[in-house]
Order: C-alpha cells, then structure tokens, then sequence
C-alpha cells in the first residue's frame, strides 16, 4: 500500500502520484488498501508507538470504521497474543454504550493484525482539556460517569482497561439530542503494551520512558492490577479535569513513579473550593493509595456522578470549540500539509536533530544523528541514527512526548545550517531500529536560509 505524505491518502502500490495534490507517494503497509474485501483504507489519521490508525470504509454495512494496524513486534511473546486474543473474542461480543465497538481482527502480511473498530467522530479529552481546562464540574462529572459505565461494562466481562488516559475518552454528540457522549477506546490492549512501558527498550532498538501521570500505585510498584487500577487512573483524569492538571507532576519518569506511589495529592478542595464538595470526596477517594480504600466497582462511580448530575440539573450538551482542532493530530497534521510534494535529491548531508524540551536546559541529552536523504526548501526526509549519549534511538517515543518539536542542524559543503522544525511523519528504517522521519521546516535565520535554498538549486541542476 502507498500513502501521500501530504493528504494522507492511501492507494495501491502500482500508484505514483497522489491525484488530489500531486505528491509521490511513500511506502506505507504490507498487501492492498482493501481487508478481506470489505475494509477499504481511506486515509491515516494518527500514528503512534502500537502502530497506525486509519479512516476505513466498511462496504457491507455502508458505514466508516477506524483501523488500527498492530505491528509484529507486540505479537512477540505467545503468552501475550494469547491473552490479546482471548480479550478481542470477549469483546467483539459486547455491544456496550460507553465503549468503542470491535468489529473485526484481520491477519494482515508481514506479522501486522489489522483491529477494526467502530469509528468516533468527535474528538478526544486530551483536546478538550487542551482548549478549555478545567472542565465545569458538571462537564467532568458527565464525561466520569459515561466512561465508567462502559468500563464496568468491561469489568463485568473480566476486562480492566489498565491504560486509561485522555486520549483513550472519546467525546461525541447525542445523534438526536447533541448531549455529550463518551466511549471508552482501547480497551483490552494494555497485554500488548508490556514491552512498551516503564524504562525498558523494546525490539526496534526505541528506549521507552514514558511519564505515568495515569499510572496507579500498584503499578508503579509492580503489584498486582485489576479493575481498581482503572478507578485510580479515571480519577487522575477526574482531578485533571476539575483541577487543570494531573495530581504529580515532575521533569522525569522516575520522580511521578515515587509521586503515586508515596505522595497524597493536594485537595481538590484547597486549589478550587468552588468545586462541588460530593465530587472533590468521589475524586479523592478514587486516588486513595491503597486499592481496598477507593469506590470497590466502575457502577459505584457512575452512580454518584449520577446522583450529583441529577441535582445539577440540565444535561451537558457536547459544543464543538471552533478553536479546538478536529483531530488529535490536526496540529502535526497541518504543518505536514506545507511539506513540498517533491523532493531535490540530497547529497547524503550529516545532520542532528535535538528534541525540544523547555525542562532541559541545552537539550543535548536528546540530540540524535542521521543522514538527510531528501530536501526541499519547506522540508526534508532524513534516516536517524543514534542518540549522541548512548547507543539508542529515541526520536520516536519522545518527538511525539515533547510535541515533535525539533532543533536541526545540517552539515552542509560549506558549512552547518540551523534550523527548528516539526516531526511531521514516521516510518521505521528497513534496520528496524531507526526511523525514517519527515521534518517540515518552520524557521531558519536568513543567511543560513540562503546558502540552504542555494545548496538546493546546485543539487536540482
């Protein structure tokens, strides 16, 4: 399958060229652009650490789906496939409200499975909280209540979720009403996400850190999870909502793990006391340490969300914020558009691409080399190599943690050009340990815009 860097469109691999905008096509994944002939890729929305999503047409039932593509290398472990499979099995059989529907799983070549789900259009909480955090309390309180009815859903068929974060809480519109709706994505995939948690270095050579603002305690001290976990992490995304950030906060991975496991959070009550006492106690009593001392069941928490929101009075509607971007990606995605559709061939340019994080003062601690393959005057393909301080390539995991900012510096003939761009796309090097990654360039200071633009005309002629 071909995929247009630009619109992201996708098409079968005898095609060249994008019909909508003209760009060459890249490589995208394995065999044909139609599952089983009745899934039909359209376009890639998002791509991340377990894979790529897709917008897709399901032909018999005349509807969109979401596919997610999961690579092989979450597969690795039998005991792991095993568990994912017996999870996928429960769950194409329930059709619960509050959780995205699964429709299908689809062998697909080169050790891909292809998941296919049922389609939301709306957005998810991570945008929301982006535009307008904190959440009235009766907007997070709604939000908390649809979530935990489709997880108890969930639990009921022996499934805790054990990733819940914002991004897996998908908003959407009452159909007839435009009351706000919620389902719950991902569910029963944390089996696949073992090898990509913690401080530890999966099979593509990627050294994973990420920051468990959502993690438990349990988790973080590696005891024993079940349903409860879940009613910890929905009540970091409770307090998140109510408070307008997450209860720890720090620079490094290790000091919010020492955070959940050993520091109470600060009462609702003291940042806001505006907030609604019933929810602020429901909130608090869902981050209680010790799993025995919070809400038992995902029904007790829905239930006094609904207690309250009964009070309350109106039901929440979902308001689509004009400023807000329509998808999680929209941000990225925008910069991508600008990325000439063809490239000057490169002359195989040194560069080192340095991830911005505000925290780190010089940044150099994620400085990574490569080679620049590609170069146009709004962008440039290029092949990482490895990190300056050790023998890992990080770009990946945490371009997309730092918000794919980038500092850049390209080693030209007559001399290196700085610049500072966005990390627009990725795909993995044929190694298997490095990425091929698609740079838009937002700034460059003139004189080195200049010998830039000249490099390239000499290499075009």
């Amino acid at each position: 399958m071909k995929l247009c860097p630009v619109c992201q469109a996708c098409y079968e691999d005898v095609a060249r060229f994008c019909v909508r905008d003209g760009a060459r096509l890249l490589d995208g994944l394995p065999g044909q652009t139609t599952l089983q002939g009745r899934f039909r890729f359209l376009r890639l929305l998002t791509t991340g650490r377990m894979g790529d999503a897709y917008l897709a047409l399901d032909a018999a039932d005349k509807r969109q789906a979401l596919i997610k593509t999961l690579p092989a290398y979450l597969f690795a472990n039998p005991e792991t496939r095993q568990q994912f499979t017996a999870n996928l099995e429960r769950l194409t059989m329930l059709r619960a409200e509050g959780l995205v529907a699964y429709h299908a799983v689809i062998e697909m070549g080169c050790g891909y499975v292809a998941l296919v789900t049922e389609y939301v259009v709306g957005h998810d909480l991570r945008e929301e909280l982006r535009a307008r955090q904190p959440l009235s309390p009766r907007r997070a309180a709604t939000i908390v209540r649809e979530a935990a009815k489709g997880l108890a859903a969930a639990h009921e068929s022996g499934i805790p979720h054990l990733d819940l974060k914002p991004e897996n809480i998908l908003l959407f519109a009452d159909a007839a009403t435009q009351a706000l709706r919620v389902k719950v994505a991902d569910t029963g995939l944390a089996c696949l996400k073992e090898n990509l948690t913690g401080s530890v270095t999966d099979d593509t050579g990627s050294e994973i850190a990420r920051l468990p603002y959502y993690a438990s305690p349990e988790a973080c001290l590696g005891e024993a999870l079940d349903a409860r976990t879940d009613i910890y992490g929905l009540g970091v995304i409770f307090y998140e909502m109510l408070a307008g950030a997450p209860p720890f906060q720090a620079k490094s991975p290790g000091k919010v793990l020492s955070m959940q496991a050993g520091v109470m959070p600060k009462p609702l009550a003291d940042i806001n006391p505006a907030i609604p006492a019933p929810l602020a106690s429901l909130a608090m009593r869902m981050l209680a340490k010790q799993p025995p001392h919070r809400p038992q069941t995902m029904t007790e928490v829905w239930m006094a969300c609904q207690s309250w929101l009964q009070e309350a009075g109106a039901e929440e509607l979902f308001t689509v914020d004009s400023d807000a971007p329509s998808q999680a990606a929209a941000p990225v995605a925008a910069e991508a558009q600008t990325i000439a559709s063809r490239f000057a061939p490169s002359h195989d340019l040194p560069l080192r691409l340095t991830i911005i994080d505000a925290d780190d003062e010089g940044n150099r601690s994620r400085t990574i080399s490569g080679r620049v393959q590609e170069a146009s005057p709004q962008g440039m393909r290029v092949l990482t190599g490895t990190i300056e301080t050790g023998q890992l390539n990080i770009i990946r995991d945490h371009t997309v943690a730092f918000k794919n900012r980038l500092a850049i510096e390209v080693d030209l003939p007559d001399g290196t050009v700085r610049m500072s761009g966005f990390a627009a796309r990725y795909n993995r090097a044929p190694d298997g340990r490095n990425w091929v990654v698609y740079i838009y360039i937002k700034e460059m200071p003139r004189d080195d815009r200049r010998r830039y633009e000249a490099f390239l005309k000499r290499s075009a002629a």
